[in-house]
């Protein structure tokens, strides 16, 4: 074959599963997927080698030892553990990046709330995701299944999330006071949200 025998608007290198996977998001731009959080962290926990994972460990510090250099941390209860390398992967609000002194450039003021909301007789957002905004709040949907849709609130941050926090019906609660003003659909979906799907997200620095 000679140099511009064929044109293509797009070519992927590569045929393992990053180029496929790439492929296919590129012939599907407006389908979106949505996993519930819990089967994926379960899907992901599972595929761990046993007694990898040990939940309920809160770092309370972290620091070098003096000998070795090592990190060592220090949990909840009193607990020491050494390490050769600590990732931290605990979330825009890391304690382990604070203890570090990793400070984020921009201060974060809103919250999230997350959940789902069950239609046993099918709901009418069909396939795509809708994100509608008023004010300082929008609400994001997410159609999973005919029956099952994702959703999520952004709000500017009050003292409000403190307590909501604390249980699932106040944060169903601060979901349903959220969207006070918006379309009636929008008021059912959170007011007849699954109470254990529902989290809520501080974004503070």
């Amino acid at each position: 074959m000679e140099i511009g025998d064929t044109k293509e608007n797009i070519v992927i290198v590569g045929g393992g599963i990053c180029g496929l996977a790439t492929a296919l998001a590129l012939h599907r731009k407006e389908e979106l997927r949505c996993l519930k959080r819990t089967d994926l962290v379960d899907i992901l926990a599972n595929s761990l080698p046993r007694n990898t994972l040990h939940l309920g460990c809160e770092v309370l510090s972290i620091k070098l030892d003096p000998i070795t250099s090592s990190p060592v941390l220090q949990l909840q209860g009193g607990r020491l553990l050494n390490a050769k390398v600590v990732i931290g992967c605990d979330g825009v609000n890391s304690a382990i990046s604070n203890m570090m002194g990793v400070r984020a450039e921009k201060i974060f003021t809103i919250s999230v709330i997350r959940g789902f909301t069950s239609y046993p007789n099918g709901h009418e957002l069909g396939s795509q995701f809708r994100l509608t905004k008023k004010d300082d709040t929008q609400v994001g949907q997410l159609p999973m299944t005919e029956n099952l849709v994702y959703w999520f609130i952004t709000r500017k941050y009050t003292c409000q999330e403190s307590m909501a926090s604390k249980s699932q019906k106040l944060i169903r609660n601060l979901a349903v006071d959220s969207v006070e003003g918006f379309p009636t659909s929008i008021i059912e979906m959170a007011k007849n949200c699954e109470l254990d799907s529902l989290h809520l997200t501080e974004y503070l620095r």
